[in-house]
């Protein structure tokens, strides 16, 4: 029997950090977006998935699931994930190739997976495999405005929280301050502690080159993100000259980017993150690029979901336990014990957040969301009105806003071609569910294209 999606529920909130964090780029962090999907089948049974922005675009994400991937979804299949991500890409792919879109899709496709994994009572990491629940974890420091005592104070409360292994920040504007920084944290932690360093895009490729032969000493696992992740020229240079293995990927968005890194040598460790690179889907697909190259993988952040992909990808070495933390909200946190952390047998991926508790940090309560207007004009902008006139500006007269009308993802012209020529009417973004569909003459499924604005049936 179909298992149908109902109901696709979308949060916005802002997550306050216990202490600020900094790093090379994004400067001086208190809080950080939460996005979170709720998904619905027609069973009762929920799936949830979420993903993160950081300091800004967090809202564009939220309007990205709520305006546009709800009417991808509602009423179709839960169980045909591959075929709703196209779906969902294609929908919104000339809105852009990466970036917030496949941060919405990632939420959405996580949710599904969770649905499916709770559906079948079974874990993700064994429906995804199953090659090994025990994954090794390090502690992600984000700690570039610290000072070297707190930092090796940071570094033994680490340890004391059952990590063996920890990436510190690089990529202070006194280059030599680094090295004396990563000098240090060698003598304290030892010559065979696991140690990383994160550069946060910082260099251009030449300097890059130069930093890494600065740290060759001090016997650093890997040097993460020396270089804007455009520049995969640049840092192929890199990982040829510097002597030292490149972690990257938290900033490649597609799965055609890190395919394109690693055909270009230009990355030793595979690092995708799962909420922005397009879910589990993608995520699983750029680990078996990987293992086909014999290059490890790795992981950015949210390692409460990434521990199951790493649980069933046979090259996974460490799992980053990043500093944006979400233990605080789950109803059960993944424990750390000596290094490593087991991956839950938990139907789906185990996570469930106390949205109670999460309930204060609702963005449209956030002043910077609000405006002057307070929560009631944020719900106007988020349903489509106008947004409230700037502070001091000159008001004019009181109209009806127009709604924001949204032409289904289906709409179009039937004639125009495709990718790999399929008919408009069978592309992913366009067709409706393939079930009772009519073949064409072409032998693919010709679903009937609704009217501009007609509602589409459940």
């Amino acid at each position: 029997m179909t298992v149908r999606i109902e109901q696709v529920d979308v949060g916005l909130y802002k997550v306050p950090l216990s202490h600020t964090m900094k790093d090379s780029t994004h400067g001086d962090m208190s809080d950080f977006e939460l996005i979170t999907v709720r998904i619905v089948d027609s069973d009762g049974a929920q799936g949830l998935g979420y993903t993160y922005g950081v300091g800004a675009g967090g809202a564009g994400i939220w309007a990205l699931i709520d305006r546009y991937l709800r009417d991808v979804l509602v009423g179709e299949d839960a169980d045909r994930i591959e075929f709703l991500w196209q779906r969902m890409w294609w929908c919104l792919h000339y809105a852009g190739r990466g970036g917030p879109v496949t941060s919405a899709i990632s939420a959405v496709d996580i949710a599904l997976w969770d649905l499916f994994g709770r559906r079948a009572s079974q874990p993700l990491w064994k429906i995804f495999g199953g090659y090994d629940p025990v994954v090794p974890i390090y502690a992600g420091g984000i700690d570039l405005g610290l000072s070297t005592e707190e930092l090796l104070a940071q570094s033994d409360r680490f340890q004391s929280e059952g990590f063996r292994a920890i990436k510190m920040k690089v990529g202070r504007p006194d280059s030599r301050e680094d090295v004396a920084r990563v000098e240090a944290m060698r003598e304290h932690l030892g010559d065979t502690f696991p140690l990383m360093a994160d550069a946060n895009m910082r260099w251009s490729a030449d300097k890059a080159i130069k930093m890494a032969r600065s740290l060759q000493p001090f016997d650093l696992l890997w040097l993460e993100e020396p270089v804007i992740p455009d520049d995969f020229e640049g840092q192929a240079r890199v990982v040829r000259d510097g002597g030292i293995p490149i972690a990257a990927g938290e900033n490649w968005h597609t799965i055609y980017e890190f395919s394109r890194a690693i055909s270009m040598g230009a990355v030793t460790f595979v690092e995708p993150d799962v909420c922005n690179v397009g879910g589990y889907t993608v995520f699983n697909k750029i680990a078996a690029i990987a293992e086909a190259h014999n290059l490890p993988l790795t992981s950015h952040g949210v390692h409460d979901l990434t521990v199951h992909s790493l649980a069933a990808a046979p090259t996974r070495t460490y799992m980053e336990a990043h500093g944006f933390a979400m233990g605080d909200y789950m109803d059960e946190a993944m424990p750390i014990g000596d290094g490593f952390v087991t991956a839950p047998d938990r139907p789906g991926h185990g996570i469930d957040f106390d949205f109670g508790l999460l309930e204060p940090h609702r963005a449209w309560d956030h002043p910077r969301l609000r405006g002057e207007h307070g929560r009631q004009g944020a719900h106007r902008i988020a349903e489509g009105g106008s947004s409230p006139p700037a502070r001091g500006a000159r008001r004019r007269q009181p109209r009806t806003p127009t709604p924001l009308r949204i032409i289904p993802a289906c709409a179009g012209n039937t004639s125009e071609p495709y990718p790999g020529d399929r008919p408009h009417s069978d592309h992913p973004a366009c067709a409706g569910s393939t079930e009772g569909g009519s073949a064409s003459s072409s032998g693919q499924p010709d679903h009937p294209r609704p009217a501009r604005g007609a509602r589409r049936s459940s």
